[in-house]
């Protein structure tokens, strides 16, 4: 019976990871779209390539970009966990390491 309810409570936890994640991603993505924004009117006003502004607005966007496709990656491998499947990135990298390093 306590088996049960373990196995229970295991994948309503894994629902709570999913939905972190889920917002997770929509909040980078946010930011990179508004980065984006930010670029193209700089490139607009006639910003040259090589400005300080164009390079900073780069690493910003490296940065949320390379946290949204490690978001999607566990996002990826945790809801396929969940709905049972196998997979082969199981067996390389487990959804929760991902989210340890996602979150560093």
């Amino acid at each position: 019976m306590r088996f049960k309810y373990y196995a229970k409570g295991c994948r309503t936890m894994k629902k709570i990871k999913l939905w972190l994640l889920a917002s997770k991603i929509e909040w980078h993505w946010w930011f990179i779209l508004r980065i984006r924004r930010k670029g193209n009117s700089l490139l607009s006003e006639g910003v040259p390539l090589t400005s300080q502004k164009l390079h900073k607005l780069n690493q910003k966007l490296s940065t949320h970009s390379t946290k949204a496709k490690k978001a999607e990656s566990a996002y990826s491998i945790l809801s396929q966990d969940l709905s049972g499947q196998s997979t082969e990135a199981k067996n390389t990298e487990s959804a929760s390491s991902l989210l340890v390093k996602s979150v560093k």
